[in-house]
């Protein structure tokens, strides 16, 4: 009972630690309204694959995630979701898309297609470039 006491306080910790570092505005839709705003919107879907367990997610949470530039740039070029693979709703999504390695960042068009992957952790600076968007360093929040 205790160390199910200890872990419900961790997740619900880092949960809590984690919501304040995001300049990223992920969605909180499913996948099928992301594909339908997507299209309407004329966007690719950002879709992040974490899970509260994965310290490198977190990590990019806190590090990447936070980074003014990085949200800037994903908010105005994609419909951001993040999809914790742990949850039942988001096991049949992470088995479709085949995604066995946390983090993994999947690119998808309105219509499911895959249009770029990546997989472990991505400073701010290699995550720009994988996405060939403009990085400036300076733009970090503490």
């Amino acid at each position: 009972m205790r160390s199910t006491i200890i872990t419900l306080l961790t997740l619900l910790s880092i949960l809590s630690t984690t919501e304040g570092y995001a300049q990223i505005k992920f969605k909180s839709i499913s996948l099928e309204e992301a594909k339908t705003l997507a299209r309407a919107e004329d966007k690719l879907i950002f879709i992040d694959f974490w899970a509260t367990w994965c310290k490198p997610c977190i990590e990019m949470e806190k590090e990447t995630f936070s980074n003014t530039k990085v949200g800037a740039a994903i908010n105005a070029n994609y419909i951001p979701l993040k999809l914790d693979v742990d949850y039942f709703e988001n096991m049949d999504i992470k088995e479709d898309y085949n995604v066995s390695i946390m983090p993994t960042i999947l690119i998808i068009n309105p219509d499911g297609e895959v249009q770029n992957r990546l997989m472990g952790k991505k400073s701010p600076e290699s995550l720009m470039t994988e996405l060939n968007l403009p990085y400036y360093e300076d733009t970090v929040v503490d």
